[in-house]
């Protein structure tokens, strides 16, 4: 049979031949069969054949005999015959959907070759592929495949999932909204006409980022109700009185106290029915501050601290020890850090590390008692020779600031307003000069009934040099007794916790059987809070009605009580025994925190 000419040269060259898995051989067979003898040209097409020169070829059984190599394939081809010829042995064809175009010219890379018109096998090696190659003057095309077993998608992925956010067009007019709070009368949601059961009702209202909140009182931490005022409408029905209607099926009616206060709640609303609702979607952030944890210590922070202490003290660190006032017990962890800020840093010469309330009661001299410290919030602690009894400790999330919530209520109801936080710092000063303890809480509120004027008191702002149209003086009578009451009655202030005098016996009762006498009469104040007037004493008359009849109730005040933590620290300092208590830099650098063992109470 005659073969066309084989064009070694481009089959070396071709990149196309190395694409084909190992040792595979493809077989290629036409419509036009001229080049066979008349005897062995087939009678139908055949299909594209696979054979594996080690397997027997792809497709056929596994009868086929297995010594097969790539010297066969060429034989096969020549002794290839009809397959309904021979000696009766059939292969099984591999069915493809590619049909060749008439007159293809097939060539190997080993030089085996077929022109289109016949059928002709060849074996090809380790990276061969086949070229098609059709009539001279058309364009050759090769079909080529990526080989992506080595590649690596990490870029890709990357760029798949990379974390962006959407440009967003939205004007955010929140700041065109005039915010305001204060009392007002309300019927109920949806009732446009009081009746003899629904009639006004006093609450107190804030309008805030689109809303209109009211609550039962303004220290209630959730509102009663709230009305949705962006895309909603304000209407004035005249006599002081406004219908507030949100657009989505809601409507309520208030009335304002006085024509000066309508005027304003009439600006504030209408302000923030302006329609922002797309500004207010949650929007995320990409990276954001850690949120501080409630009573932690920055550590981070505190070897800058301590730098500006030494400086400002103008002292080497390595000369001295360091008394540490500690807000309570704190984890091995966070002593730890403080350790390596002052010894390691700083250098100095040791640290002794104690709880304020602790060193509140080695202020008065005294190694047991109960410490009771107000300030921003209540701390009670029962301590027996030195050491916390921790059954009895008692923190409550309140003190001063509840305080000051009573009072900007009650100054709210006399027409004085103080909404930010600037302004709650003249609450506080006015907390600070004008309120006091009532001993008997009764008789002084039906007092101040009778007689106003003498419990009313004025308290000078305007040497704080307040701008224009601030409040010069601020007058009040009820609420300078009526604002801290709530220590001793907590249903002023609509709260769920025991009263302070009951946080007090709770500890007591911890304590020793052997020793509640003795506790009894060892009550010490520390905090701002207790600085009040009337405050230790009228603690001591309700810790009376709860004490064992016969039990005298002593509760102690110093004068510098503010400062009870820092005075009991210089007191421990210049205790002898103090260095021994301390853990000293060459402690801290040979065992590290196993020395705080020193520290924990005796089991």
């Amino acid at each position: 049979m005659p073969r066309p000419i084989v064009d070694e040269e481009e089959c070396e060259t071709n990149s196309v031949f190395h694409e084909l898995p190992h040792q595979f051989a493809v077989c290629l067979i036409t419509e036009r069969t001229s080049f066979f003898p008349e005897h062995e040209k087939p009678e139908k097409s055949f299909e594209r054949y696979f054979s594996d020169g080690d397997s027997g070829g792809l497709g056929s059984d596994d009868s086929d005999d297995d010594d097969d190599d790539d010297s066969d394939c060429s034989d096969r081809s020549k002794n290839s015959k009809d397959p309904e010829q021979g000696d009766g042995s059939k292969e099984r064809p591999i069915k493809s959907s590619v049909v060749l175009p008439p007159k293809t010219v097939v060539t190997a890379p080993d030089g085996s070759t077929s022109n289109g018109t016949g059928v002709d096998t060849a074996c090809g090696t380790a990276g061969s592929a086949w070229q098609v190659a059709p009539d001279e003057g058309d364009p050759v095309e090769q079909a080529s495949r990526m080989n992506l077993r080595d590649w690596d998608p990490s870029l890709v992925i990357d760029k798949l999932y990379e974390l962006k956010l959407m440009d967003e067009q939205v004007e955010d007019i929140s700041h065109q909204f005039i915010s305001m709070e204060g009392l007002m009368e309300k019927l109920p949601m949806n009732k446009k006409k009081a009746t003899l059961l629904k009639t006004w009702k006093r609450r107190f209202f804030r309008a805030k980022d689109g809303w209109l909140y009211y609550y039962e009182t303004s220290n209630r931490d959730r509102p009663s109700e709230t009305i949705q005022l962006m895309g909603g409408n304000i209407i004035d029905l005249g006599n002081r009185v406004l219908g507030i209607d949100d657009g989505r099926g809601r409507y309520l009616m208030v009335r304002c106290p006085t024509e000066k206060e309508h005027g304003q709640w009439v600006v504030a609303l209408e302000s923030q029915t302006a329609d922002n609702t797309k500004a207010t979607y949650v929007r995320p952030a990409l990276a954001a501050a850690r949120h501080p944890k409630k009573f932690n210590i920055e550590v981070h922070l505190m070897g800058a601290i301590f730098s500006k202490v030494f400086q400002e003290l103008k002292v080497k660190p390595t000369d001295y020890w360091v008394m540490l006032s500690t807000p309570q017990n704190l984890g091995d962890p966070l002593k730890q850090g403080l350790m390596q800020r002052l010894v390691d840093e700083l250098n100095v010469a040791g640290v002794c590390m104690v709880q304020q309330a602790l060193l509140s009661l080695y202020s008065y001299n005294a190694t047991s008692g109960i410490i009771v410290d107000i300030g921003h919030r209540i701390e009670i602690l029962p301590i027996f020779d030195g050491f916390v009894i921790e059954g009895g400790v008692a923190r409550c999330p309140y003190g001063a600031q509840k305080v000051q919530e009573s009072l900007t209520t009650s100054l709210l109801h006399l027409n004085y307003t103080f909404r930010s936080e600037t302004e709650q710092l003249l609450v506080r000063y006015i907390m600070e000069q004008s309120c006091y303890v009532a001993i008997d809480y009764g008789p002084e509120e039906e007092f101040c009934k009778d007689q106003p004027q003498t419990i009313r008191t004025s308290v000078n702002l305007a040497k704080f040099k307040l701008p224009e149209g601030a409040y010069e003086t601020v007058e009040h009578d009820l609420s300078r007794f009526k604002s801290p009451e709530g220590f001793f009655n907590v249903d002023l202030w609509e709260m769920d916790y025991p009263t302070l005098q009951k946080l007090i016996h709770r500890a007591i009762q911890t304590c020793p059987m052997d020793n509640r006498r003795h506790m009894w009469r060892a009550v010490f104040l520390s905090g701002g809070v207790s600085m009040l007037p009337g405050f230790a004493e009228r603690l001591e008359r309700e810790l009376t009605k709860l004490a064992p009849p016969g039990v005298p109730v002593e509760v102690h005040a110093a004068p510098q009580r503010y400062h009870a933590a820092f005075v009991g620290a210089c007191s421990v300092a210049l205790m002898p025994q103090f260095e021994a208590s301390a853990i000293s830099r060459e402690e801290w650098r040979k065992e590290g925190c196993r020395a705080f063992r020193k520290w924990q109470a005796p089991s």
